[in-house]
């Protein structure tokens, strides 16, 4: 149904910054953190459902009769992975620190 989040989408941490690090971590800039780690958390997640779809392909490819029929979807998924693994990390390494 419309309008009802899942647990993984309404997922949020939230720190009061007390007196006098408020001074330097405003309420805005702790929004913009928020937003940035969900977004990064939401990324994470999508990685880790890719993989697991890449372990269920890892158990059709024994059966030769669907291997030749799922191959688009195996270079798919691997690209699919590929740029959320690298997207990722570019968040990790690149623009958080």
């Amino acid at each position: 149904p419309q309008g009802i989040l899942t647990g993984i989408e309404a997922f949020m941490l939230d720190y009061k910054v007390n007196w006098p690090l408020s001074l330097v971590l405003s309420k805005r800039s702790m929004t913009q953190y928020q937003l940035l780690f969900r977004h990064l958390f939401f990324s994470k997640y999508v990685e880790r459902r890719l993989f697991e779809t890449w372990l269920d392909h890892q158990m059709i490819k024994e059966l030769d009769g669907l291997r030749t029929v799922l191959l688009k979807t195996y270079c798919l998924r691997q690209r699919m992975l590929h740029f959320m693994h690298n997207f990722v990390y570019y968040m990790m390494f690149e623009v958080i620190e």
